[in-house]
């Protein structure tokens, strides 16, 4: 196959990890409810392992962090509060409705924004060799197993439906495709604005998870509940750490 249809390949593979989250249907109701805390807390952990072992060092793999990175990675961080609080403003809920709400699209819009780099990452490597292409689809599948759990976890909490929550997952991994189409007609003048995207993207993890995740998780009042939280969380890093043993 040419580089171009090894990477639609590719993509559609990773796109159907987005569908992770029915496993978790064939626990019952029940079960699902009592575990979706603990797919919050896990992705608070993912979220933050991501930008901190995989994103920040993708950014300073050629040397110290460029200041205009470092302003794009701050920007997107008053970006994403500047969205929440436009959120807050157009829906009539209560503050914790309005901090729930905010929470799921500002999920859905990083799982967006991450998918697109997904597929420009693989179309990228596919085009400089298809071994290469092959390790980096393996590499993101690898990735989007915790992201997705953890994301189908939050929508969920978010008060959406399961079928909805599935649904939109993988509407969102169908992005990628848009990733491989632009890298293909544009090729170098998409991949040199890469660093920008990725900046964005772990400005969102980092705000989703400090500014929305971990403060819903600091409601909870029972010690053994919040112990359970923290390994969760710490589960989530330790994921993240691993997948980076693996690249």
């Amino acid at each position: 196959m040419d580089a171009l249809s090894s990477s639609l390949v590719a993509v559609a593979g990773v796109s159907t990890i987005s569908l992770i989250g029915v496993f978790t249907l064939l626990l019952g109701k029940k079960v699902l409810h009592k575990i979706i805390p603990f797919l919050i807390s896990f992705s608070a952990g993912a979220l933050m392992g991501d930008t901190f072992l995989h994103i920040l060092p993708e950014m300073t793999e050629t040397g110290p962090l460029p200041t205009d990175i470092a302003l794009v990675f701050l920007g997107g961080i008053l970006l994403f509060f500047g969205l929440e609080k436009w959120l807050h403003f157009h829906h009539s809920h209560t503050s914790h409705d309005e901090k729930i709400h905010s929470m799921v699209y500002l999920s859905m819009a990083g799982d967006t924004l991450h998918n697109f780099i997904d597929g420009v990452i693989i179309a990228v490597s596919f085009l400089a060799d298809w071994k290469l292409g092959v390790a980096a689809s393996f590499a993101v599948i690898l990735h989007e197993i915790p992201q997705e759990l953890g994301n189908f976890g939050i929508l969920i909490h978010g008060g959406w439906k399961p079928a909805k929550a599935l649904l939109m997952n993988f509407l969102s991994a169908l992005v990628s495709f848009v990733g491989v189409g632009l890298v293909f007609l544009f090729q170098m003048d998409i991949t040199s604005h890469l660093p920008w995207i990725i900046a964005i993207a772990g400005a969102n993890f980092l705000y989703l998870a400090l500014s929305d995740i971990l403060p819903e998780l600091q409601k909870e009042s029972r010690s053994l509940i919040s112990i359970l939280h923290i390994v969760s969380m710490a589960l989530g890093v330790s994921i993240m750490y691993a997948l980076l043993l693996l690249e």
